[in-house]
């Protein structure tokens, strides 16, 4: 279950990322990004009394980038840093559910992308 601050940026659009310390000195980003789904009509203001879920209203872009140390002073330049870099779209809350459960660890928090230090 998601924390509903982390549930209610989702909802509306906002990207959220987990900040994962991996071994050997790397530093793993997950992206959960969120896509509208085009078989959903869009609303003019995402609303939480929407009639539609966020489960339906959008779909994840899950996007798992490790880089090597160094990054940071070329941020602008952060893929030449990349050691790994996967992708899962998630089209239900099942999908997102084992996405999630297989990229970010339990003990691991999601913040707000502007909250993290993700180059992207």
């Amino acid at each position: 279950m998601l924390p509903k601050r982390i549930e209610g940026f989702l909802n509306t659009g906002d990207t959220v990322i987990a900040d994962i310390l991996a071994e050997g000195g790397t530093r793993c980003f997950v992206r959960i990004r969120p896509v509208p789904n085009p078989s959903v009509p869009r609303e003019e203001r995402r609303y939480l009394n929407s009639r539609w879920s966020m489960w339906e209203y959008w779909w994840y872009d899950f996007r798992r980038m490790e880089l090597r140390p160094g990054w940071e002073e070329l941020s602008d330049d952060y893929d030449m840093f990349l050691v790994t870099d996967e992708a899962i779209r998630t089209k239900s809350e099942v999908e997102f559910y084992v996405a999630l459960r297989k990229w970010v660890p339990p003990t691991v928090e999601l913040q707000h992308f502007w909250d993290s230090a993700c180059p992207e």
